[in-house]
């Protein structure tokens, strides 16, 4: 119910949503060098600071014509670090964002994985338990993932100490380590022999995400060009990696847009300059990868619940999935409606989170199970002893086409 509230909230927002008018300046100056307006007239410009055309055409009238120069150049190294390894969260997350897998898929294929595939070394268990919030990892398993990094990659790939990671979720069990492959030396490139096309591909995710938390972090450099007139100023912005590090085996680097030499003064002629419309979106819709993060931060369910989640949901009608977005149907405004009603904390996030916090320490021996059982207990069938009472049917009469055989 926490869950299919989520997702009802978030269509009453899309649905209460109104677009909201605005124009940018889309300006480009000599060597087809893209800007964008920061300031005029002394005036911030910010996304929604221009919201009606006359205003757009206005700015365009008195920048058109002016003669513009370099006034500041920034220029700024930074770091990238990299990933920490998978647990089932971030695997069902990456696998959706970057495979198209529903969580449903991705852990029935990571439970094959798991349970064991047959290799050119024998039947062996391809990844560690995939039903995990831990981000611990085996000391030697890092030091074979540092081993490989520096036969394979350089020792400029190899931080000068392995890296180690702490969950952030506040209920986090760790009683696993992170998803991780047992066998380094069972390549994706060996692995493709032996595992169907998807197997491969989720492995091939598990193995090159392992790997890539173990190795140095991605340098890139940015930077920002200030052009100004008496009247406006615009920032031309330019990146380029300086060293890709851990990019090497994992995720995708932005494409380089380098800027020409620029000093300080130099003179920059604009090649056009035009008002475009625009208007605010609505909230995105979750979809499944996007609600598994927002359970993990809410701190409600578990590694073992999340995909079963999503799965209840859809095949009880009360929400459907399209484009890959999760739409609630109408028997889901309707039930929460009901809920919110007569459950009100029942539905509640924080609700949720709490109890499961609760559970937590009753496994750690830091809570009495009793205490913890009676105090949610007896006024939890208080409600549902209202809700008999106070509450209709939500069934419909669905018509058959015959006459009732007591009435006619």
């Amino acid at each position: 119910s926490a869950a299919l509230k989520i997702i009802v909230d978030r269509e009453r927002e899309i649905q209460a949503f109104k677009p909201v008018e605005y124009y940018t300046i889309d300006t480009v100056f000599k060597k087809d060098l893209d800007a964008e307006l920061v300031k005029f007239e002394n005036q911030k410009i910010e996304k929604l600071t221009i919201q009606n055309p006359d205003r757009a055409k206005y700015i365009i009238e008195n920048l058109q014509n002016e003669k513009f120069s370099v006034r500041e150049i920034e220029s700024k190294d930074r770091k990238i670090q990299p990933s920490p390894p998978f647990m089932t969260s971030t695997l069902q997350q990456s696998a959706s964002n970057r495979l198209g897998f529903s969580p449903k898929k991705t852990m029935m294929i990571a439970q094959s994985l798991y349970e064991g595939v047959q290799t050119n070394e024998g039947f062996m268990g391809a990844i560690t338990y995939m039903r995990t919030d831990s981000l611990n990892l085996a000391k030697e398993a890092v030091a074979a993932a540092r081993e490989h990094i520096l036969k394979n990659y350089g020792k400029e790939y190899l931080p000068a100490k392995a890296i180690s990671y702490t969950t952030s979720s506040k209920g986090a069990q760790e009683a696993h380590e992170a998803i991780r492959p047992t066998n380094l030396n069972f390549t994706p490139q060996i692995a493709a022999k032996f595992l169907e096309k998807d197997a491969l591909k989720l492995y091939t995710l598990i193995y090159n995400r392992f790997l890539a938390c173990q190795m140095s972090a991605c340098v890139s450099q940015t930077q920002n060009v200030y052009v100004a007139s008496e009247k406006g100023e615009f920032k031309i912005s330019g990146r380029k990696v300086l060293f890709d590090g851990f990019y090497k085996v994992y995720g995708e680097l932005d494409k380089d847009k380098i800027l020409p030499n620029l000093k300080k003064g130099d003179e920059m002629s604009l090649q056009s300059i035009k008002s475009t419309q625009n208007f605010t979106e609505p909230p995105a819709r979750y979809s499944e990868a996007g609600l598994v993060k927002k359970l993990e931060s809410l701190g409600i369910g578990r590694p073992s619940t999340y995909a079963p989640t999503i799965s209840l949901l859809t095949s009880r009608d009360y929400v459907r999935i399209e484009k890959k977005q999760l739409i609630p149907n109408e028997i889901a405004f309707s039930m929460i409606g009901v809920l919110e009603e007569h459950f009100s904390n029942i539905v509640d996030s924080e609700f949720t989170s709490h109890l499961e916090e609760k559970l937590d320490e009753i496994a750690l021996d830091k809570a009495d199970w009793q205490k913890v059982l009676s105090d949610f207990y007896y006024p939890f069938m208080e409600k549902i002893s209202a809700g008999k009472t106070g509450i209709k049917s939500l069934k419909t009469a669905t018509p058959i086409g015959e006459k009732c055989p007591e009435c006619g």
